[in-house]
């Protein structure tokens, strides 16, 4: 209140849940499930698909990444542990060149379904996404920028909030 405060949100960690809902239709026999995250971003949604993964009957593990450094040994230990899928949350560890890619190579090589919050993890050769498309992320965000550019005070605009979401399959990489 009274600050200069606004922004988009695309709904990443309140999505988690679902993601883990689809994941389920998808593989209706999977019972273990790997939740790859930077511990320092993602408290709260590891909490929400923790909470969602009994009523699935399934059973949350955690994998933490929380520098570029320590993804690929994270990804040695997920090797071993040889979960039945990865729930991947869009961090900036995870989400920043090359590690969509990183994890897409991963996943394929050790025949690991993955699930993503955003089209470009698919593109790179995940599994499926579900979230908020870019494009109006991107679209919402510049808006902002303008009126604040124009002279509207931040703490005047609301904060915008996704509507449009997009379930995406990378047939490819299903077929693998």
């Amino acid at each position: 209140p009274g600050g200069n405060l606004t922004g988009v949100t695309c709904m990443t960690t309140e999505l988690m849940p679902k993601r883990l809902e689809l994941l389920k239709e998808a593989l209706p026999k999977a019972s273990r499930v790997m939740f790859l995250h930077d511990p320092e971003a993602a408290t709260n949604a590891y909490k929400l698909t923790q909470e969602a993964a009994p009523r699935l009957g399934l059973r949350m593990q955690a994998a933490q990444v929380g520098s570029a450094d320590a993804l690929l040994p994270e990804l040695t230990m997920i090797a071993k542990e040889h979960p039945d899928a990865l729930l991947v949350y869009p961090d900036v560890v995870l989400s920043s060149h090359p590690r969509p890619q990183q994890l897409a190579d991963f996943a394929i090589k050790a025949h690991l379904p993955t699930v993503h919050a955003f089209r470009f993890y698919v593109d790179a050769g995940g599994l499926m996404s579900y979230g908020a498309t870019t494009s109006e992320i991107y679209t919402s965000a510049a808006e902002q920028v303008a009126k604040i550019l124009k002279g509207a005070r931040p703490s005047e605009l609301p904060l915008r909030q996704a509507t449009r979401f997009e379930l995406v399959i990378n047939n490819r990489t299903a077929k693998a």
